[in-house]
């Protein structure tokens, strides 16, 4: 079974000559993945394809890419958005005295390219925010994001050098792994990264489920259909730059935070029909 984006030839291949099913949930193929095998190894994208005995795709565009790209269509599912249906575990505690939730904001999984336009937002808009929690994709960037926020004259601590933020830090850059839970339940609004670069943002479904009001870039093709519904119903700020950014961070008062985070919630697009879902993986693991 694969989630997602995870189709990896030689393993489908392999699976698949063994007489074992090969099941794709939320499979996601995005328009630039999809121009990149057809460059590449269209070949080796279709020979791949159909060699997978069910596919639930995550939304109607890549269900469509895969048909085009060689999947036998009989063999497109329902789709199950599998995330939309996470909901939130109660937060780790605290292990250090933070502002209120509503003056803090996350910035989660972000990419190069993206920290310093977070940092400038956030010095536009400290009347809004007193601390910033900067959790990059990559932990082993920690240092150079601390040099970023440091050389715009924020008291920085970073998180994994042992140090808690103290009643002046303004940026706390979370270079850690699998601490995401705690981050999300201390801020009332995030930064969904990897959308101001090239990357189609990071997901929306766990900050969503902890309440957390949403700002995103405009890369954002790994969850479209989902950014798309966000937006439209007013539950979430688009930004594009550090002025946009700050302008956003401006409008998210505590009653704006929890406005949008409500809003989220009901935006969400249905999950799917998991009942058809489970049935075909029993008919075909059975």
């Amino acid at each position: 079974m694969t989630i997602e984006n995870e189709l990896w030839p030689e393993r489908i291949s392999r699976t698949a000559a063994a007489g074992l099913p090969v099941i794709a949930l939320g499979a996601r193929l995005s328009a630039r993945s999809a121009r990149s095998w057809a460059r590449f190894a269209p070949g080796l994208l279709r020979h791949m394809l159909t060699r997978l005995s069910w596919v639930s795709a995550q939304d109607e565009s890549s269900a469509r890419r895969l048909i085009d790209a060689g999947l036998p269509p009989g063999r497109l599912g329902p789709r199950v958005v599998l995330k939309s249906r996470l909901t939130a575990a109660a937060p780790p505690p605290a292990p250090f005295a933070t502002p209120p939730r509503a003056r803090c904001l996350l910035a989660a999984s972000t990419h190069e390219g993206e920290d310093a336009v977070i940092l400038d937002g956030f010095a536009r808009s400290r009347d809004r925010f007193d601390l910033l929690i900067l959790a990059p994709r990559h932990p082993q960037r920690g240092a150079m994001i601390a040099g970023l926020a440091a050389a715009r004259g924020f008291d920085t601590r970073r998180r994994s050098e042992g140090h808690d933020p103290g009643p002046g830090t303004a940026v706390y850059v979370a270079d850690t792994l699998g601490e995401m839970p705690l981050w999300y339940g201390l801020c009332g609004a995030a930064f969904i990264g990897g959308s101001l670069v090239e990357k189609g943002g990071h997901t929306p479904f766990e900050p969503i489920a902890q309440d957390c009001a949403l700002l995103h870039g405009p890369s954002t093709y790994n969850f479209a259909e989902v950014f798309a519904a966000l937006d439209a119903a007013g539950a979430a700020l688009p930004v594009t730059d550090a002025r946009s950014f700050a302008a956003a961070l401006a409008r998210l008062s505590p009653e704006e935070q929890a406005r949008i985070s409500a809003a989220a919630h009901r935006a969400l697009p249905p999950s799917g029909d998991e009942a058809q879902l489970i049935a075909a993986v029993h008919r075909l693991t059975a």
